[in-house]
């Protein structure tokens, strides 16, 4: 019932000796009401008891009254119930305060957060609710993950370290890239090779390919003198290239190079010698090479092959050199006439750079 409990009762004073005799006059009808009142039959204020069980324990709910006829019935129930209304709120959408029941008496109050930003409503030590900073998050570093399984694509934009193996699906095939690390200590990917090579041959009256015929560009040369290698016939990665009057071999590139140079010498005459080609690197014989054995007699033409290989450290803008090595022993003359003393055939120079 909706009424004033503060208006005094016609049965004020009897409430609790008198049953139900006192006449009580129509308190009318309003349309809002701030308590409620319990009252009997007469519309007379009554105390409201707690309903209890045989235990002497209260029972919880409301206590009702109902009645028909000669049947009246006080039963303990938590109906009705009244519906809340839903509030559906967006992500960052203000809806202001929060209807919350406390205590044992489930009275009603309205909540309203403390005019701050980013609090969040959680409980303290005592399990009391509060608006208050989220906690400090306690994040290990570095992070330790026992097993990190990807099964799209992992981007890492920081610093990675790998302390432990990388271990990954091993499948047959034939490699296409490498994954390397470049000058800025960056990942990349791509193709990789190993050594890089030059090949530079003799060249004869300016004809390419070297050659042809019995034409033979160096066969007059004296000892320790340079013979022509001014035709490159195969070069990769820039190494080298043909240097000054075409007997140098520039290096472009600073690396590791092994150096393999090889030549023969041909004669007709009679006579023994042993001749040889020796390798000059900036200027200095580095190798002297092996030396070949020729021994033949009038009218019976012989060739000889001679080589070497030599490994060094050879920076940018340093040369490299064959040179003659032709002792001129006994029946044997230095001349540019092939038919009638020992002479250079042919030479090449090959050079592999190591990465």
């Amino acid at each position: 019932m909706a009424g004033n409990p503060n208006t005094p009762s016609p049965c004020a004073g009897t409430q609790a000796t008198l049953p139900t005799q006192c006449a009580c006059s129509d308190p009318g009808v309003v349309l809002t009401g701030q308590d409620l009142i319990v009252a009997d039959s007469n519309l007379c204020p009554r105390r409201l008891l707690p309903l209890r069980d045989s235990s002497g324990n209260v029972i919880p709910g409301f206590v009702i009254y109902t009645g028909s006829g000669q049947q009246e019935q006080v039963i303990v129930t938590n109906q009705p119930s009244i519906p809340v209304p839903a509030v559906v709120v967006g992500s960052g959408q203000s809806f202001g305060a929060l209807l919350i029941a406390t205590g044992v008496a489930g009275l009603f109050q309205v909540v309203t957060p403390p005019g701050a930003a980013n609090l969040f409503l959680q409980t303290d030590g005592a399990g009391a609710l509060e608006f208050a900073a989220p906690p400090v998050a306690t994040v290990p570093d570095p992070l330790s993950i026992g097993t990190l399984n990807v099964a799209t694509a992992l981007n890492v934009a920081g610093l990675t370290t790998f302390t432990g193996n990388i271990v990954s699906a091993v499948s047959p095939g034939t490699i296409a890239s490498l994954l390397g690390i470049d000058a800025t200590n960056k990942f990349v990917s791509g193709t990789v090779s190993l050594i890089d090579m030059a090949w530079f041959y003799e060249t004869s009256n300016g004809a390419t390919p070297p050659g042809p015929g019995n034409t033979f560009p160096n066969s007059g040369l004296y000892n320790g003198q340079n013979p022509s290698v001014a035709f490159p016939l195969y070069v990769s990665g820039g190494i080298a290239s043909v240097g000054t009057g075409g007997t140098q071999i520039l290096i472009n590139v600073t690396g590791t190079y092994r150096v393999e140079w090889s030549g023969a010498f041909g004669t007709n005459s009679g006579g023994t010698a042993t001749p040889g080609l020796g390798l000059i690197v900036n200027g200095n014989l580095v190798n002297p090479g092996p030396r070949g054995l020729q021994t033949t007699g009038p009218g019976n033409y012989l060739t000889t092959q001679v080589c070497g290989t030599h490994v060094a450290q050879i920076n940018a803008g340093g040369y490299v050199q064959i040179q003659v090595i032709n002792p001129n022993p006994a029946g044997f003359t230095n001349t540019t006439a092939p038919g009638s003393a020992l002479n250079l055939r042919d030479v090449g120079v090959t050079l592999t750079r190591f990465k």
